[in-house]
C-alpha cells in the first residue's frame, strides 16, 4: 500500500514538474517550412508579443520564451545555416505610442556575419510610399554596411541614449510587409555610429528618433504605429547568432498613438545639421536670420541658378544669375521658418546654406 502511494506521489510530482516546465519555457523553431511563423504572434501577456520570422527553407532559427516574474517574459534565441533572412523580436502591439520609451537588455554569446539589433516597427497613414514606413533604430552590428546597404544617408546626426545616430532611407518595391495589401513602402534606419556591441542595456526615447526620421528625410508625419519592438535580425549564408533579450516599454500618462511633427520641431532638429555641401564657402546669405529682406552672395559662382525650398522640399523661389553674384530678396513673400538656399553653378555642382526667416 505504501509503495502504491509512493508511486502515485512520484507520478503526480512528475506531472507537476512537466507542467511547470511547459509554463516556464515555450520553444518555437523554424527549419524546413517556408515562413512558418511569419505574422504569427506568440502572446504572453496583454501588452507583449514575441515573433519569429524566417524567409526560406534552409537553416534553422529558434526562440525560447521564459517567465521572468509576474507578467514578465524574457526571450533567447539562435539561428544558423543559409537562412536568407531571420527576425526575432519582442513587440508591443497593444496601443503602441510614439512617445513610448523602450528599455532593453541584450547579450550575445555568438554574433557572426550580418547580424544587427535595435528597435523596430511599422507605421501607416503618415508620410512614405503608400503612407507606410518600416523603421529601425539600430543599436549594434558587425559592420555598419550591414544595416545600411543600398540606402541613402540623410544630412546631419543627432544624439540619444549616450550615442550619435545617422539617418538612412530608401524606397522598397515588390516586397512583403506587415500589411497584406502593401508591397511598396519606405524604409528608414537610424543607425548608431558606434555599435554597442554584444552586450548592451539602454533606454531609447522613441519620440526623439521619430522626429529625426521625418525631419532629416523631409517627410512630414508619423502615421499610426502598428507595432514597436526590439528586434534581432540576420541575413546571408553564414549568419549565426545566440542571444538573450529583455525589453520593456513605458508610456507617459498622455499617450500619443500617432503624431505630426510641428514646424518648431523640424527646425529644432535641422538647426544642428552641419552644412557640408558649400565647398570653399562661396555661398553666403545675410542677414541670417532675416526679417524684411536678405541678400544672397554667390561669390565667384557666376552664371548660376538660385532656388529656395521650404522644409517640405517645395520650391518657393527661383532665379538665374547671369553676370552678377548678388541677389536681393524681400522676405515678406515667405512664411516665417527655415528654408534652404541652393545655388547650382555652371559645372552643375550644388551649394546649399540654411536661412531662417522671422
Amino acid at each position: 500500500m505504501k509503495t502504491k502511494k509512493l508511486n502515485f506521489s512520484i507520478c503526480t510530482l512528475s506531472i507537476m514538474m512537466l507542467l511547470t516546465l511547459q509554463t516556464f519555457a515555450q520553444k518555437y523553431c523554424s527549419s524546413t517550412q517556408k515562413r512558418p511563423l511569419a505574422n504569427k504572434n506568440v502572446s504572453n501577456n496583454k501588452d507583449t508579443t514575441f515573433e519569429l520570422y524566417k524567409s526560406n527553407r534552409s537553416g534553422k532559427a529558434c526562440m525560447n520564451i521564459k517567465n521572468a516574474g509576474k507578467n514578465q517574459k524574457k526571450v533567447n534565441g539562435y539561428w544558423g545555416g543559409k537562412i536568407e533572412n531571420v527576425l526575432i523580436r519582442e513587440s508591443k502591439r497593444q496601443k503602441p505610442a510614439t512617445n513610448d520609451k523602450l528599455s532593453y537588455n541584450i547579450s550575445f554569446s555568438q554574433m557572426d556575419n550580418n547580424v544587427y539589433h535595435g528597435a523596430y516597427g511599422w507605421w501607416r497613414g503618415g508620410s512614405g510610399v503608400n503612407g507606410v514606413v518600416e523603421w529601425y533604430i539600430v543599436q549594434g552590428y558587425n559592420s555598419k554596411k550591414n544595416p545600411t546597404y543600398g540606402m541613402t544617408k540623410a544630412k546631419g546626426t543627432y544624439k540619444d541614449a549616450g550615442g550619435t545616430y545617422e539617418v538612412w532611407f530608401k524606397n522598397i518595391s515588390n516586397q512583403g510587409s506587415v500589411y497584406s495589401d502593401i508591397t511598396s513602402f519606405t524604409q528608414i534606419k537610424c543607425v548608431r555610429t558606434s555599435s554597442v556591441g554584444r552586450k548592451s542595456s539602454k533606454t531609447l526615447n522613441l519620440q526623439k528618433h521619430f522626429n529625426n526620421m521625418i525631419s532629416r528625410t523631409r517627410l512630414t508625419k508619423v502615421g499610426t504605429l502598428f507595432e514597436s519592438s526590439y528586434c534581432i535580425e540576420g541575413f546571408g549564408a553564414n549568419s549565426r547568432a545566440k542571444f538573450k533579450l529583455d525589453a520593456k516599454f513605458s508610456s507617459p500618462s498622455k499617450r500619443s498613438k500617432s503624431a505630426s511633427i510641428t514646424k518648431e520641431e523640424l527646425e529644432a532638429t535641422i538647426l544642428d545639421t552641419p552644412i557640408h555641401n558649400n565647398p570653399g564657402g562661396n555661398l553666403k546669405v545675410f542677414p541670417n536670420p532675416a526679417t524684411d529682406s536678405f541678400t544672397i552672395n554667390t561669390g565667384d559662382l557666376k552664371q548660376s541658378n538660385i532656388t529656395i525650398t521650404n522644409l517640405l522640399g517645395k520650391t518657393v523661389y527661383s532665379k538665374t544669375l547671369e553676370n552678377n553674384n548678388l541677389e536681393f530678396v524681400k522676405s515678406n513673400q515667405f512664411d516665417s521658418g527655415m528654408y534652404f538656399i541652393t545655388v547650382t553653378d555652371k559645372q552643375n555642382k550644388k551649394h546649399t546654406v540654411k536661412l531662417i526667416i522671422k
